[in-house]
């Protein structure tokens, strides 16, 4: 609901999610504000037709317009990030249509394959492998641990965790406990940083 506030009155809004809830929300601040939206999965999609260890090849097609990309590759990881693109892809076309005639397909594919997403998924060491990603809440994390599981099947991680007290909720909770992986928590200076009690964690550290 908060993100529906830089929905401003006649300026087209592209949505990335399927989520019911999410859509009917949108849909309705929307209409409220006189903005036409593009809902990926009515308004366009995307396909992925392959991956190698970087990311990912995909098509993308927009169903008002009829454009097709069949050739597009983004090097960036988890799987969720070529939605993330697709939603982008959208976003420029629509900017093309309001005069910005110079963003071509073949300006918005070589953009996408030279994209560079850090702390995300950012692989900081191969051996020993080593992952930093910003995940702050609940789906990002469950994105962030399904493409660990993924790419290099299912173990038992350790994990340096540091979270906003308002993004530790239940389903938080139960996802790290359901997983059982080793825990260091690292405590920094912030006020809005929870703070470990009642032994949740494995180790907590401010050093």
């Amino acid at each position: 609901i908060e993100k529906c506030g830089i929905i401003k009155p006649d300026v087209p809004v592209v949505a990335s999610s399927t989520d019911y809830e999410i859509i009917k929300v949108i849909a309705d601040s929307a209409q409220k504000n006189g903005s036409d939206v593009y809902f990926n999965g009515k308004d366009y999609y995307y396909s992925i037709v392959g991956d190698d260890e970087r990311g990912y090849f995909f098509e993308y097609y927009n169903i008002r317009t009829g454009i097709n990309y069949n050739k597009l590759y983004l090097p960036s990881r988890p799987v969720h990030q070529v939605k993330n693109a697709s939603a982008a892809i959208t976003a420029l076309l629509l900017t093309s249509e309001a005069g910005f005639t110079n963003i071509t397909g073949e300006i918005i594919a070589s953009g996408i394959k030279e994209v560079t997403l850090k702390g995300r998924f950012q692989i900081i060491s191969e051996r020993p492998l080593i992952i930093f990603d910003a995940a702050h809440n609940y789906e990002a994390l469950k994105n962030l641990f399904n493409a660990v599981d993924n790419l290099y099947g299912k173990m038992n991680l350790r994990i340096i965790l540091s979270i906003m007290d308002d993004k530790l909720n239940d389903d938080v909770i139960n996802l790290f406990a359901e997983r059982g992986d080793f825990i260091i928590y690292y405590v920094f200076d912030d006020n809005r940083l929870y703070i470990p009690e009642n032994n949740k964690f494995n180790i907590v550290t401010s050093d």
